[in-house]
């Protein structure tokens, strides 16, 4: 089973400092990096956060971005 969770990186130590799990419904995902799915079908790479996608994102969590002290990426794990 795939897991897709939000990561957290502090920009000055480049340290993950939480992780969040989303259960965001596929289909959206796959709208949203269309251009990504001819190299990654699964969409299981990295995909940093920039503000432009903050309000696809917030459909899914409820955290305050904060970019000037903050790295955010869309990851993907396997749960067993």
């Amino acid at each position: 089973m795939i897991e897709r969770s939000i990561t957290i990186f502090d920009n000055k130590t480049e340290l993950l400092v939480n992780q969040i799990v989303i259960t965001p419904d596929f289909s959206l995902l796959r709208e949203k990096y269309n251009e990504e799915l001819n190299t990654d079908p699964l969409l299981i790479y990295e995909y940093e956060i920039k503000k432009a996608d903050v309000d696809f994102y917030k459909k899914f969590i409820d955290i305050d971005f904060e970019f000037d002290k903050y790295t955010y990426f869309l990851s993907c794990s396997e749960v067993k």
